[in-house]
């Protein structure tokens, strides 16, 4: 998502729009409030169940997180 200020970009939001509320409508403007939420909230919609034995926590991490499209992380376990 991009906001604009004229012909100016003024930021750039990365993720998903979880929302959409019509906040005021003057019969001439409309303001809407959207929500973004980060790639992984998709993840709380699932209900996938399983017994995970003998991987260590990196490997669960990589799993569960491509399962969902979340590819641009770097690991920082120590």
């Amino acid at each position: 998502l991009t906001v604009w200020q004229g012909a100016v970009a003024l930021r750039y939001l990365h993720g998903i729009i979880t929302g959409v509320e019509l906040r005021e409508n003057n019969h001439w403007q409309m303001n809407y409030q959207l929500t973004v939420s980060p790639p992984l909230w998709r993840a709380g919609l699932r209900q996938k169940f399983r017994i995970i034995q003998q991987q260590d926590i990196q490997t669960i991490s990589s799993t569960l997180l491509a399962e969902n499209d979340v590819t641009d992380w770097v690991p920082s376990f120590y």
